[in-house]
This record gives structure tokens, C-alpha cells and sequence, in this order.
């Protein structure tokens, strides 16, 4: 089945890597039964924060990411940016949700999370995604101590890298 859908990626002009293990994870982050491993993506990009004044002063807001992904030969094969929203290069499309968070392993990190799709375009790799997983976080967390006034609608982008799986149904 791997191969099938291997071959169908490539065909599409998307390199997704041959490394598909599916991660062991905490039983919160676990994918339903009956989806399979389609993609595993590597996210290198920033987390984007805005200056606001939030209900106990000012406060760092979470504005949405912005990556690049690669395969795991470091090929270019789509963009990771705010919905949250995951874009292949074959043009496909998956917009999740958070259902369950982790702390990150290294404590110092956006959080792990598991996410259920909630809209899917394109024919392509991310059509048939239906789970998705951020594991393997590294940085990207909002800056410290909270923001003043004088920086009131201020950018500050987060360097972050994380892992991301991909799954779908079983064909």
C-alpha cells in the first residue's frame, strides 16, 4: 500500500520520503484506528506573534505559523502557514484543528499536538489527510517577559522546527 501511494505521490510531482514509521507517541496524540501514515513532513519556519492587550495587560498573541516542509532528503514539498493550514506543491490542501496538546520533551517549545482535519482540496498528497500530527518540537515559543505598550502591534517571528504526520484512511 505504501509503495501504491508512493508512486502516486511521486507521479503528482511530490516527494514525500521513504522514512513512513509511524511514531510512538502518548495515547493522547494517538491517531484514530484505521488511519495510516501518508506523509511525514520536516517544518523549519517561525511562529508569529502580535503585541495586543489581552484581558491581564499586554501580552504576546499567537498570530500562526509560517514553514517550509521537506521529505526527509530535504526536497521542498509544500508550506506550513495560519489556520492551521498545510500546502503541497501538487497544489493539495489540509486545514486542521487542535483536538489534544503535550508539552514539547524538551519543555522550552511550542507544544506537541494532534489535529483533525477539517477541510481538504486539491487531488493531491494532503486530499485525503484526515489526522495530523506536530511532534518533534523544537523553539518556537512566544517571547518573554509579556510585551508594553510601546510595542503595541509589534511582529516578533520565533524561530521553530517540528515534525509533522500526515495520515488518512486505509485504502
Amino acid at each position: 500500500m505504501k509503495i501504491l501511494f508512493a508512486c502516486a505521490s511521486l507521479a503528482a510531482g511530490t516527494a514525500i520520503g521513504a522514512d513512513l514509521q509511524v511514531p510512538d507517541v502518548a495515547p493522547q496524540l494517538a491517531v484514530p484506528n484505521g488511519h495510516v501514515l501518508l506523509v511525514k513532513a520536516f517544518a523549519t519556519g517561525v511562529q508569529n506573534y502580535v503585541c495586543s492587550e489581552g484581558k491581564s495587560g499586554f501580552e504576546w498573541a499567537f498570530k500562526g505559523p509560517q514553514a517550509d516542509l521537506a521529505d526527509g532528503a530535504g526536497r521542498a514539498i509544500g508550506k506550513h502557514y495560519a489556520g492551521p493550514s498545510w500546502e503541497a506543491t501538487d497544489g493539495s490542501k489540509v486545514v486542521g484543528r487542535a483536538v489534544a496538546s503535550l508539552a514539547a520533551e524538551s519543555g522550552d517549545a511550542i507544544p506537541q499536538l494532534l489535529l483533525v482535519s477539517t477541510e481538504n482540496s486539491g487531488a493531491g498528497v494532503f486530499a485525503g489527510v484526515k489526522t495530523i500530527q506536530r511532534l518533534e518540537t523544537k523553539g518556537g515559543l512566544a517571547p518573554s517577559p509579556p510585551c508594553a505598550a510601546d510595542q503595541l502591534g509589534r511582529l516578533v517571528q520565533s524561530p521553530y522546527t517540528a515534525t509533522y504526520y500526515f495520515y488518512g484512511d486505509a485504502r
